[in-house]
């Protein structure tokens, strides 16, 4: 019995045993399912390359080989930047008809204007445009789209048509001048880039232009961006960064949806991508600006936000807020990239042809003489009088036919009885577009020269007849075509008039690199970058002493006149000198001026291309970033070019970053040697490279910690002839330095943190104390910075040894005898380093006897000047700083 028992037990299976059973089970009737589910999708995906490609009704029509297979060839190369150049060969090779997309084709031909955009055809806008309500920040922030966006054609109607009258050329000639008042800012910024003979980027100023134009007409008042001489709060990239993602997920299964997905919103950042913050930062900007207007009881600006706060519904209702924020959307985002385009594209060939830039400029002079107009005047070239100068509208058309600012494509879809064009039938509900720059390069349409910038196609009698003209100027695709024609044409005409006519009337102008490539950009817009111009003010004759060559010189014509200038500083006090103008090109070498152990601390060292004959001073840079980051990359780009042009060599080295080395240790000990290395052995190095350099007459200058290094340069046997100090760190026993304050930064690891403790042997350069978008607190050195400084503790940890007053500069302003000049520039609102520290260093070095000067920069925070730009305000202060180094090596 206990035997039979026992096997019955050893027969039952276990809860263990069951479960691994049922497991079992259940994996197999999964791998049952998962492998013909797998199969099926295989095959289905087979079978439908396979239709693409030999059965679907657009095989026939060539292209791309892996475009008949998917949507991801033509938003790939969207997404890579060059679709301008990709479209314009994909014509060339494969003909008027193109298939980039297994269901759209591109077409080129003079017949798309009576078929695809025609004001009767049967063409409606494809689901590519609904992304545009993200412009908005999100299709609910508005109750109806914007004209440019809407697939309806009779809502497209309606929206057109009640802000048709705020567009038209009357309308924006009444507010020119709105617009000469912008332009007088500009030509006030181009006057002092002029004067000092400095090269500008057009690419820049012509967007700070048209972005200030559309904020004056639409906000009555500026966005700002003339005046600061950079992009005021990141507008200007959050409006690119909002079309590149808005144009490129047209074309994407979701399209906008990628945008408010709550997985993108985690993903993204982490990414490096703020696809919905671009969107979400422009709506915030315009529904605030509306609300303000709403609230001003004082009565109308007489503005265009004026117009559409008055614009009614199709039933007579007032226009609801996301109505009139869709208009505004319209206006600031898009009227001005596009008409900044224009006026490089018009500018740049002119500018590579003396020809036919005389000819230009000849035809303005003779309408400012008609109109008697002259420099000191006091008046100036109206859009009356140049809108029918035939030369001038010559360029403007031709520069905007060979670069139209869109250059994606326009899709449309294809009625329910199909198209057949050029050879080809397209069946219903293909998508066919066209992109403007392919149109407008049409030979069919323009000749067999539609590759080439050629103006006078314009002008009758000169090529072409009045009819032929006629004929091209309606096939022109700049603007688009039919009902669907760009609102903002004329405001775009009217600026690129006003602009050019000006520019010509009142500037000499160059292109620096006349031979360079122009760098060209579509993402939507056609975005034109590195144009750089050098103006001279026409009618201002300069003084011209003498010249830096002899006769016999074989590299002669590199050399510009010298000329006689002085400086004048705050005193009253004048002190004469040479003002050497060098080419404004520059050649690098990096050196390794000390070794200590495995480490190798290096500088780079700037010096002019076309080596001059006369030895040149040294300018000598340190790095700020409270000697924990930084490095000698930190050398803003204005202050190079700036003193090479004024005759300077210049060097900006690295030194050993602390907490892992003390200062006195590290950075104070490794910028006196980069000093006595400039000094001493680099004008030996640099004669093997031809240049002569001057170790006796240095100059040296440096930000925040960096001219706390600078300072003591001036304890040497042979200090310095001058120094700057960009808001510097002195007076280390002043409790500000070691008491917590208020900066905010977020939580850290301590373990984290304590990283930076590991950098041993320290290193010699590190990451930016700020970046594009504030610190990188994902970098522990950074962190770490930023955490001591909040904590108080950041300068006791550096230092290391609690002796202050052997790295403190102000400690050497009574031990040395003749300190040598030193300038200071300070903002008012640093909350790092106080300006009182450089105002007391200012009247204990006055109180001395030394030469010193002190500039306050009202409101100027820490790094008030890490974005300075030729022509800005910030710019001039530093000039003069510049100047008071030069007027002391050149004594």
């Amino acid at each position: 019995m206990g035997a039979r028992n026992d096997n019955k037990k050893a027969a039952t299976p276990t809860m263990a045993e069951i479960k691994a059973i049922l497991d079992s089970a259940a994996a197999e009737a999964d791998a049952s399912l998962i492998r013909p589910l797998t199969a099926i999708v295989l095959l289905f995906l087979f079978l439908h390359a396979l239709y693409r490609a030999y059965l679907h009704p657009l095989r026939k029509i060539p292209g791309p080989g892996l475009a008949r297979f998917t949507e991801l060839w033509r938003s790939s190369r969207y997404f890579k930047g060059k679709w301008h150049r990709d479209i314009l060969q994909l014509h060339r090779k494969y003909g008027p008809v193109v298939r980039i997309a297994p269901n759209e084709v591109s077409i080129v031909s003079p017949n798309l204007i009576t078929t695809v955009y025609s004001y009767t055809g049967g063409t409606a806008k494809t689901s590519w445009y609904d992304t545009w309500a993200a412009l908005g920040g999100a299709k609910s922030a508005s109750t109806a789209p914007s004209f440019f966006g809407t697939t309806d054609t009779e809502q497209h109607r309606f929206l057109r048509k009640r802000v048709s009258a705020t567009y038209s050329m009357s309308a924006v000639v009444s507010m020119e001048p709105k617009v000469q008042i912008v332009l007088d800012s500009l030509w006030a910024k181009f006057d002092e880039f002029a004067k000092f003979n400095q090269p500008l980027n057009l690419s820049i100023w012509a967007s700070y232009f048209t972005y200030d134009v559309v904020g004056t007409l639409c906000l009555s008042e500026p966005m700002g961006f003339i005046q600061n001489g950079h992009d005021k709060h990141e507008f200007i990239s959050c409006i690119h960064g909002a079309f590149y993602w808005i144009a490129n997920l047209g074309n994407i299964p979701w399209q906008s949806g990628w945008i408010a997905n709550p997985v993108t919103a985690v993903i993204a950042p982490r990414l490096g991508l703020r696809i919905a913050d671009y969107a979400r930062a422009f709506q915030r900007f315009s529904i605030d600006k509306i609300l303000r207007r709403m609230e001003d009881k004082s009565g109308g600006q007489h503005d265009m936000l004026d117009h559409f706060l008055n614009m009614k519904g199709p039933q007579g209702q007032p226009a609801a807020l996301g109505e009139i924020l869709a208009e505004v959307g319209n206006l600031l985002a898009a009227g001005a990239d596009t008409t900044s385009a224009a006026i490089k594209a018009v500018l740049g060939p002119i500018l590579k042809d003396p020809v036919r830039y005389k000819r230009l400029q000849r035809e303005i002079d003779a309408a400012c003489e008609a109109c008697d107009i002259s420099p000191g005047s006091g008046k100036v070239l109206t859009y009356s009088n140049v809108k029918d100068l035939p030369f001038l509208t010559a360029c403007v058309k031709e520069g905007s036919r060979i670069h139209p600012s869109i250059v994606y494509q326009l899709p449309r879809l294809a009625p329910a009885e199909g198209l057949n064009i050029e050879g080809y039938y397209i069946s219903p509900s293909a998508t066919v577009s066209m992109s403007p720059l392919a149109q407008n390069r049409c030979w069919a349409i323009f000749g067999d020269d539609a590759d080439e910038w050629r103006p006078e196609r314009w002008i009758e009698g000169e090529g072409n007849s009045l009819e032929k003209i006629k004929e091209m100027d309606k096939q022109l695709a700049t603007f688009g075509y039919g009902s669907r024609t760009c609102v903002g044409r004329n405001l775009a005409t009217f600026e690129v008039y006003k602009f050019v006519a000006q520019l010509l009337s009142r500037y000499d102008v160059e292109l620096v690199n006349a031979k360079a490539e122009w760098d060209i950009r579509s993402w939507w817009f056609a975005e034109i970058d590195n144009c750089f111009i050098r103006i001279k003010a026409r009618g201002v004759s300069q003084n011209q002493d003498a010249y830096t060559h002899s006769a016999g010189n074989s590299e002669d014509t590199l050399w510009s006149p010298v000329y006689k200038s002085s400086f004048r500083s705050d005193s009253g006090a004048f002190a004469d000198f040479i003002l050497i103008s060098v080419p404004y090109a520059m050649e690098q070498k990096q050196y390794v001026f000390k070794r200590d152990g495995e480490v190798s601390i290096e500088a780079d060292v700037f010096f002019p291309a076309a080596k001059p004959p006369s030895k040149l001073p040294i300018a000598l840079y340190f790095h700020g970033g409270n000697f924990t980051v930084g490095s000698k990359e930190l050398l803003p780009q204005f202050y190079k070019d700036r003193l090479i042009e004024l005759g300077f060599i210049v060097v900006s080295a690295n030194y050993r970053l602390c907490p892992t080395i003390s200062v006195y240790n590290g950075p104070v000990k490794d910028c006196l040697d980069a000093y006595e290395w400039v000094r001493l052995e680099l004008p030996g190095l640099l004669k093997e490279e031809g240049v002569a350099a001057d170790g006796s007459r240095i100059g040296v200058f440096g930000h925040s910690c960096g001219a706390t290094l600078a300072l003591p340069t001036a304890s040497l046997p042979n200090p310095p002839r001058a120094i700057l100090d960009l808001f510097g760190m002195k007076y280390f026993e002043d409790p500000s330095y070691h008491t917590p304050s208020t900066t905010k930064s977020p939580p850290f690891d301590e373990e984290f943190l304590e990283t930076i403790h590991k950098d041993i042997p320290p290193p010699t350069s590190g990451p930016p104390p700020m970046g594009p978008n504030g610190p990188d607190f994902t970098n522990y050195r950074v962190a770490w910075m930023f955490n001591a400084i909040k904590s108080g503790t950041h300068l006791k940890a550096v230092v290391a040894d609690g002796d202050y007053a052997r790295i403190d500069p102000a400690s050497l302003f009574a031990r040395i005898k003749s300190f040598p000049p030193t300038y200071f520039i300070h903002g008012t609102a640093d909350t790092l380093v106080p300006a009182r520290f450089s105002e007391t260093a200012y009247r204990d070095l006055k109180s001395r006897g030394v030469e010193t000067e002190l500039v306050l920069i009202e409101g100027g925070g820490h790094g008030l000047d890490a974005r300075v730009q030729p022509g800005d305000s910030i710019a001039g202060v530093v000039e003069k700083a510049l100047q008071f180094l030069r007027a002391h090596v050149y004594d």
